[in-house]
């Protein structure tokens, strides 16, 4: 037997992982040698991906039939799942507990909370405007009211901790409801699946399974740390992150089985994994692994996707571009209970954390699943979901008073550790 022919694989098929790995790797030099770092790289990757869809030679090489190849479905699906679980790993628990701040006299966790009901509130009642949309009106109504209240953790955390901010009142508030908001978006829209019946070979006690498995880890790692498993471990390169890697994907194969989606598998697994208080050194090589390899891609294979849902001449039509307008405006407008915040910041601030906080995409995706929605509405709303994850992070801090405190007219950021910052 030749071990070197290639008779049951093409090695052609590995074009598009090439293609991939070679627009990521190149994306942050060309942002640097531009000077144009305020431009954040995933905005650029999505916007390759709607390139890459719009050019025959390359759409072939990633899509048959109006669907993404079983690799690049693969890498795309692993891909979201790595990404959630780096949101999961992300949770700071303490924003997510009743936290009183002395200093401003602000309860971040019962602010954060207000927000998000108020959210929910305002979503469920602008679902209605789109009535006409739905050919499942209930569930559209649900699903409409869980994209609208959703904002994805997985952009806006890392952004908020990149321009350090996690330290400030506001990057406290921006991340305590992101948090929130994304979990329960997941959580909602597995809920749904079960009680509409996505898959009619759903298994929902295997949940039980998931369950059991994140306790076992969860007090295994945080208070069982047997000296022979330490030594294992130790003599062992990345043993930790293999097993996390193989957790992970294990915990998306189940929740697949049960009926609900994947990616409440994955982030439970990384929000699960942080609570344990892993080593910096466990989470540095998890996140180098994510977000150096599988979450650039993710990010080039939904600008294909959207390419796919919405071809650039279907987008020109105007009925497709006021209806993006009135969705993009919409997921931005149900914000408006953060205005509040002007009691504390300028309005610039305020203005850019409503902004932020309206990015959502994964949501939307999943909720194209559901067949609610017509085919053009539920295209619309991934194309504006995805302006909603393109259009702030580029306007974010354009002043450069983002922060800043209303009471002292700009003079400094209100930080939870009182310690000033400079401009």
């Amino acid at each position: 037997m030749n071990y070197l022919t290639n008779e049951t694989f093409n090695l052609s098929l590995l074009w598009p992982v090439v293609i991939l790995l070679s627009i990521s790797a190149i994306i942050p030099v060309i942002l640097s040698v531009l000077k144009a770092k305020f431009i954040p790289t995933l905005v650029i990757e999505i916007l390759m991906g709607l390139i890459i869809a719009s050019i025959p030679f390359t759409r072939n090489l990633f899509v048959q039939d109006h669907e993404l190849l079983p690799l690049p479905e693969g890498l795309y699906i692993v891909g979201m799942g790595i990404l959630l679980f780096l949101s999961g790993l992300d949770t700071d628990f303490s924003i997510l507990k009743k936290d009183n701040i002395k200093q401003n006299k602000i309860n971040i966790s019962l602010l954060t909370t207000l927000f998000l009901t108020l959210v929910l509130l305002i979503s469920f009642a602008t679902s209605f405007i789109f009535w006409q949309h739905l050919t499942n009106k209930a569930v559209g109504i649900a699903l409409l009211t869980i994209v609208f209240s959703s904002t994805f953790a997985s952009i806006v955390v890392p952004l908020v901790n990149d321009e350090k901010l996690q330290n400030t009142l506001i990057g406290k508030i921006i991340n305590s409801y992101a948090t929130k908001a994304e979990l329960l978006s997941i959580v909602a829209l597995s809920i749904l699946m079960l009680v509409v019946g996505m898959s009619k070979e759903q298994k929902p006690w295997f949940l039980l399974i998931v369950v059991i498995i994140l306790v076992i880890v969860y007090f295994f790692s945080r208070y069982l740390k047997l000296a022979i498993f330490k030594r294992i471990s130790d003599g062992i390169v990345h043993f930790g992150v293999r097993l996390t890697i193989a957790l992970l994907l294990f915990l998306m194969i189940i929740c697949e089985i049960s009926g609900v989606e994947f990616i409440l598998g994955a982030f439970l697994a990384g929000m699960v994994i942080k609570s344990a208080r892993p080593s910096e050194g466990s989470i540095h090589k998890l996140e180098t692994i994510g977000y150096g390899l599988f979450v650039p891609m993710f990010y080039v294979l939904v600008g294909i996707k959207i390419g796919l849902v919405m071809p650039f001449n279907n987008l020109i039509k105007l009925n497709n571009l006021l209806l993006i307008l009135g969705l993009f405006i919409t997921l931005i407008l149900v914000k408006i209970p953060f205005i509040y915040l002007c009691k504390w910041f300028n309005f610039s601030t305020v203005l850019q954390t409503n902004l932020f906080v309206a990015c959502t995409l994964i949501v939307s995706i999943t909720a194209e699943e559901f067949g609610a929605f017509t085919s053009s509405f539920s295209n619309a709303l991934i194309v504006a979901s995805a302006l909603t994850c393109i259009i702030p992070p580029i306007l974010f801090d354009t002043t450069k008073r983002f922060g800043y405190s209303k009471k002292n007219k700009g003079e400094s950021l209100i930080l939870l550790n009182n310690d000033p910052q400079e401009e």
